[in-house]
């Protein structure tokens, strides 16, 4: 939902959640984000625009198989 332009107070109603644990998941997520991108371009020597194509890959493969 969040990935959806929508806010952490919608996603909270939707999924019946309290707003602070979804603020707290959305944190997480980011964190680990951080931590795949830092591990790619450590250990694969990668630069930041590589990083972002693959992300960019990653996210129009999975709109087409949503489709």
């Amino acid at each position: 939902m969040l990935v959806e332009k929508g806010s952490i107070r919608g996603t909270a109603r939707a999924m019946g959640a309290d707003k602070d644990s979804v603020a707290l998941w959305l944190k997480r997520a980011g964190e680990h984000c951080e931590e795949v991108t830092d591990y790619l371009l450590r250990d694969l020597n990668l630069s930041q625009v590589q990083i972002d194509e693959i992300w960019t890959f990653i996210k129009k493969g999975q709109k087409s198989e949503a489709r």
